[in-house]
């Protein structure tokens, strides 16, 4: 099932969201995507919202638990959706709120950009993965690629965040400000001020 807007334009970035519902989380996960599609209606936001089945992702391996394999499909995700669409995307995880009209101008920096999060820290770069702008570009994939390939690994019992982030040092070192970081548009729902988005 894929949730959509219509006029899609390739002008501003379509928020791309997913979930793999089971029989513990569905109600939540499910009300999350409907609470996400209002607030795209409310801030007139282009989006895709899709609910994967369970084969949709590759069988998961013993040492790592279920939700942490179904956020390490992220990258896979977007690099489908990329492939889908013009322009440029922003991943939402689905049980994010939008809290305010985005303004994008302040959100695409560089070929990706993520929110901060202090407690995500990895090799020196804190990311907040609930929230990723992506560009549409071959620069954007070969890092999308990259996090992918740790992502896959069934060796690399960690979560996304952090191969996000030590794949974001890589790419850093090679190009200064390749992945970049937005601000506080992203926070964790303890913080007291209002970001653009809100990750419960």
């Amino acid at each position: 099932m894929i949730k959509t807007a219509f006029g899609i334009s390739s002008n501003k970035p379509t928020i791309i969201a997913f979930f793999v519902p089971n029989d513990a989380s569905y109600k939540k996960y499910g009300r999350a995507a409907n609470n996400l599609t209002r607030d795209c209606l409310e801030y007139n936001q282009q989006y895709y919202i899709e609910e994967l089945s369970r084969d949709t992702l590759p069988d998961k391996p013993t040492n790592i638990s279920w939700r942490n394999w179904v956020c390490r499909y992220k990258p896979t995700f977007i690099l489908k959706w990329l492939n889908t669409l013009e322009g440029p995307v922003m991943y939402l995880d689905v049980d994010t709120e939008i809290l305010k009209k985005p303004r994008w101008k302040s959100i695409n920096r560089g070929v990706i950009a993520v929110g901060h999060h202090k407690n995500h820290l990895s090799r020196g770069f804190s990311a907040d993965v609930s929230g990723i702008f992506v560009r549409n570009n071959a620069r954007a994939r070969k890092f999308l690629h990259a996090w992918k390939l740790k992502c896959d690994n069934i060796h690399l019992n960690t979560a996304d965040h952090i191969h996000f982030c030590s794949t974001a040092m890589e790419f850093n070192r090679t190009i200064p400000g390749y992945v970049r970081r937005f601000g506080g548009n992203i926070v964790s729902k303890r913080y007291k001020d209002k970001p653009t988005f809100k990750h419960s």
